[in-house]
């Protein structure tokens, strides 16, 4: 077929950097023939840079160092150690007498070096110099600091722009030298000797801003806007407790980041599949309603936290609580079962977001303002502008076929039918894309959501010989019930209602009378009759 035989709204032209087509009714703008590799095209609203699994631990250095200028990069290593041969400054410190150096430095060393599995080992940064001062040995593959600037926008009632206020009250908790004891502050001096610096490394939240969205001011947006909304709320309630010392504020504030992050990936995970799914059902099935599918990603963009939302999303996740004597898991029970739905979904969302992001770039090209485009309003196009769908749809199928254009010739073949048989074309080039990449789809997606949401108690995967399930733990139950309660009782009916929304259901009844149960146990439900109207979930921080 020739090109003028296969385009009515394109040109194929050859540039610098290979192929394009360029709009014949816009003859300015052009699509570019894809790259290599997975979100290459990045809804930035959805996702705030592609990063791949790494230890969280790295995250959380970020987090604050990105806050941090100048931030200094004397190695970690000259403080901790390596564990092995190695011994750092901690272990040969000069303020301890000698005799009691290499026990000062196993102390420190219990109380102030993470321990994650693969050996590598990390400087707890519970105050802001050690992270503007020391930098982590190895590269980060992971989520730097922008995730926390993501997440912090828009601003309260969906207003543009980040919270900043919260961003620094979140880096107060590392600013502070208020309430460090003695042995705190004895490894902060032994870390200025050891860097030979005594300058004060504060983060804020206007350098973080800087450093990662210096030409956006305003934010990249939120597809998921209520999900940022409900992170902010959730943080702000963690930051005004009371009654915690430094180093437990520290953990459940960054916790509840994690949470969240892990959430967030899941919810848009399971919402772009979503609404992709019912997108190509509506196109071969005129009668399906544009409304229905219009509503995955519109309830999630409300500027308000409400609880009467109903997203596609809410209860996905079932669960299963920990008993006393454990229970075994089977390959039926619905908390390995929900799991095994989430981890597909989890792992075609670099692929979904990709097509996403190529079918904006598309549309854009056609003249479109189309920053803020889910499948929905490619399903509207179909439906309502031929013109415009004709165009998507004959880009979208060239990007397929120059995805797969190296590959051998069973796959071109495989697309090449594809699109001679008129299949839509965000599914020809998803599976062009799935063809090319499908080794890499666990990094982006499955690795980083098994970054957040593992490690024992805080939580909720959990693996089992050869089964994966979800299950909340003690420690991870006693911040969700703060993070949902806040200050007033709360009818038991009314908390599992709030956490679905998070997306976590029980699996059965059982496991939800065995959560209540669980929840007494760690004195935070009230029991007055077995009616869930007598059962109050409260808390005691």
């Amino acid at each position: 077929m020739t090109s003028e035989e296969r385009f009515q709204y394109w040109q194929e032209e050859q540039c610098d950097k290979g192929k394009k087509l360029t709009s014949l009714s816009h003859g300015d703008r052009f699509v570019a023939a894809p790259e290599r590799g997975l979100l290459k095209e990045l809804p930035l609203d959805a996702m705030p840079a592609k990063r791949g699994g790494d230890l969280k631990e790295r995250t959380f250095n970020l987090i604050i160092r990105d806050g941090i200028d100048p931030a200094e990069n004397h190695p970690e290593k000259a403080l901790i150690g390596d564990g092995k041969e190695i011994e750092g400054d901690f272990s040969d410190a000069g303020m301890i007498q000698q005799k009691l150096q290499r026990l000062f430095g196993d102390i420190v060393d219990d109380h102030y070096v993470i321990h994650p599995k693969g050996g590598t080992r990390f400087l707890f940064p519970f105050q802001s110099y050690l992270p503007g001062a020391y930098k982590f040995h190895g590269q980060a593959k992971g989520f730097t600091g922008i995730i926390l600037a993501f997440l912090c926008q828009p601003q309260e009632h969906g207003q543009p722009g980040f919270n900043e206020g919260l961003i620094d009250e979140f880096y107060d908790l590392f600013n502070s030298e208020q309430s460090l004891n003695l042995l705190d502050l004895s490894v902060l001096d032994i870390a200025k000797e050891s860097a030979g610096e005594i300058l004060d490394h504060t983060a804020s939240a206007s350098l973080l801003v800087k450093k990662h969205y210096a030409d956006s001011p305003n934010g990249p947006g939120a597809l998921l806007a209520g999900a940022h909304l409900r992170f902010q709320k959730d943080l702000e309630t963690v930051l005004r407790i009371k009654d915690l010392n430094r180093r437990d504020m520290i953990n459940f504030a960054i916790n509840t980041l994690w949470l969240h992050l892990a959430l967030y990936l899941q919810r848009l995970s399971w919402l772009l599949e979503e609404e992709l799914k019912l997108t190509l059902a509506a196109i071969r099935d005129k009668t399906i309603a544009l409304s229905s599918v219009e509503s995955c990603f519109k309830v999630e963009s409300c500027s308000e936290v409400s609880d009467e939302v109903n997203s596609a999303f809410a209860g996905t996740i079932k669960f299963r609580v920990p008993t006393r004597h454990g229970h075994p898991i089977t390959k039926t029970d619905l908390a390995h079962l929900s799991w095994q739905e989430q981890n597909r979904r989890v792992l075609l969302m670099p692929a979904n977001l990709s097509v996403l992001g190529a079918c904006r770039a598309v549309a854009e090209a056609c003249g479109e303002d189309a920053s803020e485009w889910t499948f929905y309003d490619f399903l509207r196009a179909h439906r309502e502008e031929p013109k415009l769908a004709g165009a998507i749809e004959e880009a979208l199928s060239w990007m397929a076929l120059e995805t797969v254009a190296e590959l051998g010739s069973d796959d071109q073949k495989d697309i090449e039918s594809q699109v001679e048989s008129k299949t839509p074309g965000v599914e020809v080039f998803r599976e062009s894309l799935l063809k090319t990449n499908r080794s890499n789809l666990r990094r982006t997606g499955r690795d980083l959501v098994n970054a957040y949401a593992k490690r024992g108690g805080r939580g909720y995967i959990s693996v089992r010989g050869s089964n994966t399930f979800f299950e909340i733990g003690q420690d991870l139950l006693l911040l969700i019930a703060k993070l949902i309660v806040r200050e007033q009782p709360m009818p038991y009916p009314e908390f599992l209602k709030k956490l679905r929304n998070y997306g976590f259901a029980p699996q059965s009844r059982e496991d939800e009378d065995q959560l209540a149960e669980t929840l007494r146990a760690l004195n935070l439900l009230e029991k007055h009759s077995d009616a869930g109207e007598a059962m109050y979930v409260k808390h005691f921080l």
